[in-house]
């Protein structure tokens, strides 16, 4: 699985949340086994809210804390699984 697939599947079933960059770089290092830049997650991130309709925001920059507010859920429609 990909470290895209894996992190929209993840956000298909979370309820809106603060979670942490960090947080996220932890779990998707978990549920994959690849190493991921955090950046990269945080891109990955924003294309899922774009997406689905939903939020993904900054709220503290200087902790790396984003507010994620679901929108519609879209994980099985990834059509590139690199």
């Amino acid at each position: 699985m990909t470290v895209k697939a894996a992190l929209w599947e993840l956000f298909d079933s979370m309820p809106a949340t603060r979670i942490s960059g960090w947080q996220l770089f932890n779990i998707m290092r978990q549920k994959t086994g690849l190493w991921t830049y955090p950046g990269t997650i945080l891109d990955y991130a924003r294309e899922y809210a774009d997406a689905a309709g939903g939020e993904f925001r900054c709220v503290d920059r200087e902790r790396s804390v984003y507010q994620f507010e679901p929108g519609m859920k879209i994980a099985g429609a990834i059509v590139d699984r690199r």
